[in-house]
């Protein structure tokens, strides 16, 4: 059956000289896989470039339920993401939160809410001017809701560490890996209760956002067994080497 869907580029692998094979999340059918012909002439009917991590498309498939891979009649940006297809610091990004999605994402059926909520996010890191060297951690925080570990937010003067196996706050620091420290606590509890627009106005360092986004990777990694490991974090560190943004 032939159906018109919007969808979020996750993932591209190379199928041939002349073909991808592309897994999308789409509104209608959820997590699937796409083969497309590409190439570099005016007759080619789709680009490569068009399915860059995170690309927000109108695709119109043939979808078939006992098929693996789905094949696509049409498909187009819808909006192209300028920003984030050509601004390096975006595009890291893109491919981190891409690799997270990719990694975390295993339904092959349609959540209309959770759709919703990445493709509001996408259009936010495209449309940013202001703190995009955090925006990754703001939304690992959102992100987790849909998980189905989002924490106790018990944040008070006796509960400032955070428990990464508990998923909550507690009173005392136990000398093992999965308890944060005081300040790092802190700052969680500000990423888990605040929006994209609050968290851009917050200030930390450079160690510090390093430190968070580990602790996070880890959170997706206890909570979640089959989850791969997550690698394109570490690229960030590279990318991230100023206190700017």
């Amino acid at each position: 059956m032939t159906s018109k869907t919007p969808a979020i580029v996750l993932n591209t692998l190379k199928y041939s000289d002349n073909s991808l094979i592309v897994t999308l999340y789409t509104h209608a059918f959820g997590r699937i896989a796409i083969i497309v012909n590409t190439g570099t002439t005016r007759k080619s009917k789709f680009r490569a470039n068009t399915f860059h991590p995170l690309a927000l498309l109108q695709c119109e498939i043939d979808h078939r339920t006992k098929r693996e891979v789905q094949r696509a009649k049409e498909i187009f940006a819808n909006p192209p993401l300028v920003s984030i297809a050509t601004e390096f610091t975006k595009s890291t990004i893109s491919v981190f939160m891409a690799e997270v999605l990719y990694k975390t994402i295993k339904e092959e059926h349609s959540s209309p809410e959770l759709f919703h909520f990445l493709e509001t996010t996408v259009l936010i890191l495209e449309h940013l001017q202001n703190g995009i060297s955090i925006f990754h951690l703001s939304f690992l925080c959102q992100y987790i809701k849909y998980l189905g570990f989002y924490p106790q937010l018990n944040y008070s003067t006796q509960n400032k560490y955070f428990d990464l196996v508990q998923s909550k706050f507690v009173p005392e620091q136990v000398n093992h890996s999965t308890l944060t420290d005081e300040k790092l606590a802190y700052l969680l509890k500000q990423m888990f209760t605040l929006s994209y627009t609050e968290t851009s106005l917050l200030i930390m360092n450079r160690q510090t956002k390093f430190e968070l986004l580990e602790i996070l990777v880890q959170y997706l990694h206890l909570h979640l067994d089959k989850t791969g490991i997550i690698q394109s974090h570490q690229i960030l560190k590279q990318v991230f080497d100023t206190d700017e943004n």
